[in-house]
């Protein structure tokens, strides 16, 4: 069974005009606003982010210059250079943090990048 993430928000209810709520799942592609006062409720397409080529472009310089700056320090650290960088106690948080950055990369430029 798939969790839902309830909430209530700002929106007034158009038919009786008490607080919404909205229902969405983890993986939800859409959003589910409801009355709990009169049963009203309308079932919207979720957000998805979209970036034009412009943005996508900058933010694969961004992550690139991020990945350089985090893996450089660890260019002249012997111990790195004897095993896998994530086994270094002083750089293995800059390797983690440069892959994160790798992956939120991947995720917002396929999520919609250069269209």
């Amino acid at each position: 069974m798939t969790a839902l993430t309830t909430w209530q928000t700002d929106d007034p209810c158009p038919a009786c005009g008490a607080y919404l709520t909205e229902i969405s799942g983890p993986s939800s592609d859409r959003v589910i606003q409801q009355c709990r006062g009169c049963a009203w409720s309308v079932t919207w397409a979720a957000p998805q982010p979209v970036l034009t080529a412009v943005q996508s472009d900058c933010l694969a310089a961004m992550a690139a210059d991020a990945i350089a700056c985090r893996c450089a320090a660890a260019t002249g650290c012997a111990h790195c250079h004897e095993s896998p960088a994530a086994d270094c106690p002083e750089h293995s948080p800059d390797h983690a943090l440069a892959e994160s950055y790798r992956q939120l990369a991947a995720d917002l430029t396929s999520a919609g990048g250069g269209q």
